[in-house]
């Protein structure tokens, strides 16, 4: 079991009528959040990877679907909800910011994350032409 923390504070006052000594001694809750383990956050991630790699491309609104954005946002809206979208899918499953998975997920993987760029492009009304946008 966890115990609590303890602060103890002593405060010593010298006056006209005497000296007074007052400790004060404070208990705390423990903390009983933990965070994700690692098997937790793992998987996690393949669920990402899976529910990104589930949405069919030529499928009409395919874009929104795989960024998880709501169907009335349009315009300036929409291109910065889809970059933003981008960006937070990204980095939840970019092989920088997590464990290392098996090989064939690490391939799955890189094909959510090039799903997610031409996602991002196609919400945002824009071709990827040779490499570039």
């Amino acid at each position: 079991a966890v115990s609590g923390l303890e602060a103890t504070a002593t405060t010593t006052t010298t006056g006209t009528t005497g000296t007074t000594t007052t400790t004060t001694t404070t208990t705390t809750a423990p903390t009983t959040a933990t965070p994700r383990s690692k098997r937790q956050h793992v998987d996690a991630v393949l669920l990402d990877i899976a529910k990104i790699l589930r949405v069919r491309e030529p499928s009409p609104g395919w874009g929104r679907a795989v960024l998880q954005l709501p169907a009335n946002l349009t315009g300036p809206q929409a291109v910065q909800a889809a970059a933003s979208a981008f960006r937070q899918l990204a980095r939840r499953i970019h092989p920088d910011g997590r464990e290392a998975l098996r090989e064939e997920d690490e391939l799955r993987c890189h094909e959510a994350i090039a799903k997610l760029q031409r996602a991002r492009l196609q919400v945002q009304g824009r071709k990827k032409n040779g490499g570039r946008s």
